[in-house]
């Protein structure tokens, strides 16, 4: 207890700012408004009423211009607002529709009201723009009107599209390799693991290859995608990338919803240079992609209690080409070994588990045919053909994805609580880039599960002080592993009968058999408790955290090599010498 007392101490006098109150950093999952009241001589107004109201919601925010004639509203929910300053003697100022977005101080720079009676209005459509920013902090917030202007995100292929569109953020290329929701992206120079991945501003990293653990990316259920990359606040300690914060769309006074669907199909597409050279096709492959979905949100009970859901699904059917350049025997080639080595444990381990032996997908020869001598048991000598060879597979995916949430306010009180489930399939992949493992038999497929558990409460105990606890429970699921071939490679549960890796000694000789890593999988669970204390006291600011984050990592892993007993003719391939 003595620790725990003596570290928020320390946090508090850490979070002690001499500067402005206008440049109080927001915490993460909420917004800050702040500006200056004076009259028409320039001079400051003390104790003018404020009141902000969250033209979605009907909350209102009240607070009182202090002796500087600054007033400033910690953790404001993102939306649009209309603000109202008044105070007898003067006419009341009214802004309407000012943006609030998330970890952004929205400063509505110096106020002016007229002389006048209080009873008349007036209305202006911006405030008086400001010099500087009200905070160091680099952030860029994309509403959802502004997506449905980008191509690609309306299309559900990832919201880190919109990343590419701010400054400082490139494709990754070779500073990639990492989970993605989208593109891969890299910020200032940095690699695409160093950024930070949150959903409504909690953990949603996953810890095995970084980016996102859960990927939203129908901008359908997102009120907010918000690229924070230079300059970050006391809130952010955890990557030096960028911070990446997807912020759900919540209830509102009116109800509202959406149904949309969107399909592509092999008519739109041409053969690509690869597919012509190297995999000798004469027609696209057929795809048929469709996207489709729905939400739906309102109020339960007005300026109280509001709900919010969505469904969405993406069904891929598709087939690909699997090739590969490098040589192995034809199925005549494989007859002709059988027939010269008739007692060869390689031979009939190639007859059993190799490429040929793979009868899904139909593997063709491909390319041009090369003989070699191989010697046989009788003394002969038996010419063998080999060649590259292709398997078209289906490339098929399937995902679904929910999301519910449920607001309620009060007076002094914001509650909130959300909920994410997001499950896809990815069939017959290739395992290895250029190991050609697909075309020789051996693809695999990537199932995985993933649910994320969103809490809020935001409490203003007064104009001046307001806090806010959250909590948050996540839980991916990884699986690499089977196929539609007989499962030639295996489920996790099944590692024992995986078959060993065939490896030549020649890099012109196709593998076969599932890499030595594989079948592999991971279940990631998390847990994250935050609290965000805020308090202005005239041009000061104030501010404490507490961050709190558990996590359980259970890893399945396939390693194949040595497992086997020996003599064994599945674990070592004993290639005659026509292989080497």
């Amino acid at each position: 207890m003595k620790l725990i007392r003596a570290t928020l101490y320390l946090l508090v006098a850490i979070g002690v700012s001499a500067g402005l109150a206008a440049t109080t950093v927001a915490q993460m999952s909420n917004g800050s408004m702040s500006g200056t009241v004076f009259d028409p001589a320039g001079g400051v107004v003390a104790g003018a009423d404020i009141t902000v109201t969250n033209l979605a919601t009907a909350k209102e925010f009240r607070t009182v211009s202090g002796n500087d004639g600054t007033f400033h509203f910690n953790l404001l929910p993102q939306g649009t607002y209309k603000v109202e300053v008044s105070k007898a003697g003067f006419h009341t100022l009214v802004l309407d529709k000012v943006p609030v977005n998330v970890a952004e101080d929205q400063g509505l720079g110096l106020l002016k009201l007229e002389l006048g009676e209080v009873s008349v209005t007036v209305e202006v459509t911006a405030a008086a723009p400001t010099i500087e920013r009200t905070q160091a902090q680099i952030s860029t917030a994309i509403t959802s009107l502004m997506m449905q202007s980008f191509p690609g995100v309306t299309e559900n292929q990832g919201l880190d599209n919109l990343a590419l569109s701010v400054p400082g953020v490139v494709n990754g290329r070779d500073l990639a390799f990492s989970n993605t929701n989208g593109p891969q992206f890299a910020v200032n120079g940095l690699r695409g693991r160093s950024n930070d991945q949150q959903i409504d501003g909690q953990n949603n990293n996953d810890n095995s290859v970084t980016g996102p653990a859960l990927g939203v990316s129908d901008p359908e259920f997102v009120s907010e995608y918000q690229v924070t990359t230079s300059n970050f606040g006391a809130e952010y300690g955890r990557n030096a990338g960028s911070v990446i914060n997807v912020v759900t769309k919540s209830g509102t006074n009116s109800y509202h919803g959406s149904a949309y669907v969107t399909d592509q199909n092999q008519r739109w597409n041409t053969l690509s240079t690869n597919q012509k050279t190297f995999e000798n096709l004469t027609s696209v492959p057929i795809l048929n992609d469709v996207f489709a979905g729905g939400t739906l949100g309102g109020p339960v009970m007005k300026d109280k209690l509001f709900f919010f859901g969505g469904f969405d699904t993406e069904i891929v059917n598709q087939g690909a080409v699997y090739g590969s350049g490098l040589l192995l025997p034809t199925p005549a080639g494989v007859a002709a070994m059988a027939a010269c080595l008739p007692n060869s444990t390689s031979v009939q381990a190639l007859q059993t588990y190799g490429p040929y032996a793979i009868k899904g997908g139909n593997p063709q020869p491909q390319g041009d045919i090369k003989l070699f001598a191989l010697p046989c048991a009788d003394g002969t000598a038996a010419i063998i053909p080999e060649a590259g060879i292709a398997r078209t597979l289906n490339a098929d995916s399937r995902s679904y994805n929910v999301v519910a949430r449920v607001d309620y306010q009060t007076k002094q009180d914001q509650l909130y609580g959300r909920y994410i489930y997001s499950k896809a399939t990815f069939y017959n992949l290739d395992p290895v880039a250029g190991s050609n493992l697909a075309a020789a038999g051996y693809p695999f497929n990537e199932p995985s599960v993933s649910q994320d558990v969103g809490v809020s409460w935001t409490r203003a105990f007064s104009t001046r002080m307001s806090n806010e606890f959250r909590f948050s429970w996540g839980r991916e699921e990884v699986t690499f592993g089977s196929n539609s071939l007989g499962n030639t490679i295996p489920s996790t549960a099944d590692v024992g009968k995986a078959l060993s890796n065939i490896i030549f000694n020649s890099s012109s000789l196709q593998t076969f058999g599932p890499p030595t890593n594989f079948p592999q999988g991971r279940t990631v669970k998390t847990w994250q408790l935050q609290d965000n204390w805020t308090f202005v006291a005239g041009k000061h600011s104030l501010k404490a955290g507490v961050n709190w984050t558990y996590q359980i990592s259970l890893h399945q892993l396939g390693d194949f090599c040595g497992k086997c007993p020996k003599p064994h003719p599945h674990c070592f391939w004993n290639a005659p010498s026509g292989f080497q």
